[in-house]
């Protein structure tokens, strides 16, 4: 009967985090018991496991495994910990400690990152106006877009609007047609009122607001009462361009005077513009 061959023991690899095995060849038959497996601390951090098991041949293979052991410290809230001390129960009762396969499914680690900052939102494109075909509408007096009988500055302009009178007679002759600023001579808004020209297209209603405010402030006046800015719309892009010209109304004739004398010769954008005062039509 030949002789069995056995690898001895002592020469399993004994290398960290590796596995090794090897055939040894036994004369016992199928039948017999496999040893057990064997769990041996080398070390405070090194576990060494050895299985066995037979292969298709019916040979007796072992198996070495070496393992590195690792503390780690995590962090659980009060909760948690709590909860992992209730007793279990229903299919899960008896179980060790820790998730069951049977009634828990773990899942990946999910993590929540928060933004430290907001996205701007991308401006979009406005599409221009199409032009609708319609003429647009334009004052006879000052220019403006909107209708002549609702003209927010009809005692203001310079344009005659009425067949010139006598200015020698108040009421005018027996029949005859006199404009309403002819009648009572200047009223009070339109003494107040100041007229600027020569601004530069770009201007916007805003800037020019902005710019009486700061004068306002600068030369302590009591404010404006209204102001129009004349501006007219592109029938193709529908974007708006001043017409060069405005009027602002003030509280008091100082205040206008006061305007008068800071704005005219004013440089706005790259233009000087011009201050005076209203005159009649």
């Amino acid at each position: 009967m030949p002789a069995s061959t056995s690898t001895a023991w002592s020469e399993d690899v004994q290398d960290l985090n590796t596995s090794t095995a090897e055939s040894v060849t036994s004369p016992a038959t199928q039948d017999q018991d496999v040893p057990p497996s064997e769990t041996v601390m080398v070390d405070d951090n090194t576990k060494r496991v050895t299985e066995y098991h037979r292969d298709e041949e019916g040979q007796l293979v072992k198996k070495t495994t070496t393992y590195r052991v690792e503390s780690r410290t995590t962090k659980a809230s009060k909760a948690v910990i709590a909860r992992r001390k209730w007793t279990k129960f229903g299919a899960a009762k008896g179980a060790a400690p820790g998730p069951e396969a049977v009634t828990t499914s773990v899942g990946e680690e999910v993590y929540l990152i928060l933004k430290t900052h907001k996205q701007k939102a991308e401006p979009q494109d406005a599409e221009p106006e199409k032009p609708t075909g319609i003429t647009s509408v334009s004052c006879r007096k000052c220019g403006g877009s909107h209708f002549t009988h609702s003209c927010p500055h009809a005692n203001l302009d310079t344009k005659p609007v009425a067949p010139q009178v006598d200015p020698e007679s108040e009421g005018g002759a027996m029949g005859a047609y006199v404009a309403p600023n002819k009648r009572g001579g200047q009223s009070q808004e339109q003494e107040n009122s100041v007229r600027i020209t020569n601004l530069p297209p770009e201007t916007q209603h805003e800037d020019l607001k902005d710019l009486i405010r700061e004068m306002c402030n600068q030369l302590h006046m009591a404010g404006m009462q209204r102001m129009y800015l004349a501006q007219e719309t592109d029938a193709v892009t529908g974007f708006k361009t001043a017409k060069g010209f405005a009027f602002v109304t003030f509280h008091t004739r100082s205040d206008a005077e006061k305007a008068i004398k800071h704005l005219d010769g004013h440089r706005y954008g790259h233009a000087i513009i011009h201050a005076e005062l209203s005159k009649r039509n």
